[in-house]
């Protein structure tokens, strides 16, 4: 049996066209997918290697944060630890400052006319004071005005004698008391507390 094609050539031509035209164009969008789907894989590849980078840089720079903040705490304790020393320091050299001057301005200002000191020795316990008078009541004199100062406590009167120095007669006198602090100065722990 014989075929007879009753297209012609120009329609036949038409459809191979088309169906050249559709099998490049379905080569093209495989091409295109293939070519999406590498630079997919290669674009998450590098956004996974970018990651694990960045992971990295974040534990290190923690590290470093913290050894700079434990390196900056020793520091500061031991920038802390240096200025309460002198601030110890300060306050030693203060109170003794201080005590021997008030310690002598109430002595001075107690000493009656007729009365000198020999010597003051200050110790734990109190003061020790040996001097000189014209008489027994120049004596009781300064100890009643020493008792009168809020400086001094306990005045006792520890040994009391007559001498002679040149041609006078003089008595000799030895004192122990107590010596408080001035009323309004601050011991260290009261300073603290304000």
């Amino acid at each position: 049996m014989i075929r007879i094609s009753l297209l012609s050539t120009s329609e036949v031509r038409n459809k191979l066209e088309l169906f050249e035209q559709l099998r490049i164009g379905l080569i093209a969008l495989i091409l295109i997918i293939a070519v999406i789907i590498f630079m997919s894989f290669s674009i998450k590849g590098k956004i996974e290697a970018k990651d694990k980078e960045l992971k990295t840089l974040e534990t290190e720079l923690q590290r470093l944060k913290k050894a700079g903040v434990e390196k900056l705490d020793k520091e500061h304790k031991r920038k802390k630890k240096e200025l309460e020393t002198k601030i110890d320091v300060i306050w030693d050299l203060k109170s003794r400052q201080a005590g021997p001057v008030h310690l002598l301005d109430g002595m001075s200002r107690s000493l009656p006319e007729r009365v000198w000191l020999n010597s003051m020795e200050e110790s734990v316990k109190g003061v020790r004071i040996k001097g000189y008078a014209y008489t027994n009541v120049d004596v009781a004199q300064f100890m009643t005005n020493l008792e009168r100062m809020d400086y001094f406590s306990d005045v006792e009167l520890i040994q009391s004698g007559q001498s002679k120095v040149g041609e006078h007669k003089i008595m000799v006198f030895s004192l122990n008391m107590k010596y408080h602090a001035p009323k309004g100065w601050a011991t260290k722990e009261e300073q603290k507390l304000k």
